[in-house]
């Protein structure tokens, strides 16, 4: 777990003509998370409509940790950081839509407790049983507290209710994974009502 307070984390989302394009990353940064506890500290959020097209038709954000960054480098103090996210996401976030701040806070909460994360979870076979098991990945119980911590509980379980509303009317309902991302968000929602 990273040695920051919860509540210094702060968001900035540059204006269309500030949003420099990274040829190392091959992606636009469009804005970035910083702590008051650390100058040096940097998540950049960043455009890649490419790496997020396939679940661009799906009722809800569509950031990711960058997987590879975040897996092999993301634990370290000065290791590089990366949430990518398409237009629409950063968007909504300029237009301060409460439920993706909520989801970039979650996204977040997964760098803040990168050292803490069950990497058996990155294996998608593994976290599916698990959750036909009932059992929510601990990635997204720890990502999913830290929101709650830095916006308030009650804003969570609001973002992920409209998140699983808004997916049980979209086609993609119905198929395998549909059902599987909606039983997840109903485990996440009913492990944040428990918890106190």
């Amino acid at each position: 777990m990273l040695d920051y307070k919860i509540e210094n984390y702060e968001h900035i989302l540059f204006p269309s003509s500030e949003r420099s394009y990274d040829h190392t990353l091959d992606m636009r940064k469009c804005g970035k998370v910083t702590n008051k506890d650390d100058k040096n500290f940097v998540i950049h959020i960043c455009l890649n409509n490419q790496q997020v097209n396939k679940t661009a038709d799906l009722p809800y954000p569509h950031f990711m940790c960058n997987s590879t960054i975040f897996r092999k480098r993301g634990a370290g103090k000065n290791d590089l950081r990366i949430i990518v996210c398409n237009k629409s996401d950063v968007d909504k976030l300029l237009e301060k839509d409460d439920n993706y701040i909520v989801a970039l806070y979650h996204e977040i909460g997964h760098f803040h407790y990168s050292d803490e994360q069950d990497k058996k979870y990155s294996d998608d076979k593994y976290r599916w049983q698990q959750i036909k098991l009932g059992k929510v990945p601990k990635d997204e119980i720890l990502a999913d507290s830290f929101a709650a911590k830095a916006l308030g509980k009650e804003r969570v379980i609001k973002a992920l209710q409209t998140f699983h509303s808004l997916f049980m009317m979209s086609p993609d309902y119905n198929c395998d994974e549909g059902k599987r991302i909606i039983k997840e968000f109903e485990l996440r929602i009913a492990a944040l009502k428990k918890d106190n």
